[in-house]
């Protein structure tokens, strides 16, 4: 049997590890064809590129929508081609497949959330009002929504998942980095880190 420690982790575990940065190549090894058919297409994200000056233009904005909501509020899908990008889901679009994937992972989200050991209070979903995602060894969201605590007191909060629709182990299929109250501009709020500590990942890995 191979001791823990020796066990290297997947490209895609070491990449979890560490936040997601919008210069890097989308992680698709390893993707199965549900997942790439739900992508945006790279005939669909280079459709309408115009200039060299105009596409300048799509990525200072595209850019600046990040740095601003750190990819939770990309409004559109740009033309540039953007490595790793974030795009809009349409969540009036009763055919999206993501709408299937979507509920499961707030839940979890949530869940994680509610057993935190620095739980502000309990809180139960109520509504999405926003969802961006990009292609990275799974689907990646940017989950926006409304949930409501014991009280009936709404907020707005904020969550990261990464969900990968293949995979059979429910403790990988859904893994969640970030949850958060949605912060006002210019102000911080205390964010949770959900993902589980590298130790458990390695375990998880190795099905100990």
């Amino acid at each position: 049997m191979i001791a823990t420690e020796e066990v290297q982790l997947p490209l895609l575990m070491e990449k979890l590890l560490r936040r997601p940065s919008e210069e890097e190549e989308p992680l698709t090894e390893g993707v199965n064809s549900e997942a790439k058919a739900a992508a945006p297409s790279e005939s669909e994200s280079e459709s309408g590129s115009g200039s060299d000056s105009d596409e300048e233009a799509e990525l200072e904005q595209y850019y600046q929508e990040l740095e601003e909501t750190e990819g939770y509020g990309i409004s559109r899908r740009f033309n540039a081609r953007i490595r790793g990008g974030i795009a809009p889901l349409d969540l009036t679009d009763e055919d999206l497949i993501h709408l299937e994937y979507l509920p499961k992972c707030v839940e979890h989200a949530i869940s994680l959330y509610n057993q935190h050991e620095d739980c502000a209070a309990r809180i139960e979903f109520v509504d999405f009002l926003q969802v961006t995602y990009a292609l990275r060894g799974g689907f990646l969201y940017f989950i926006t929504f409304k949930a409501k605590d014991a009280s009936g007191q709404e907020k707005t909060y904020q969550t990261q998942v990464l969900y990968q629709p293949w995979e059979e182990d429910p403790e990988i299929k859904m893994l969640a980095y970030q949850f958060r109250e949605k912060p006002e501009k210019g102000k911080q709020v205390k964010e949770y880190d959900l993902l589980p500590s590298e130790e458990r990942l390695r375990k998880m890995m190795c099905g100990a």
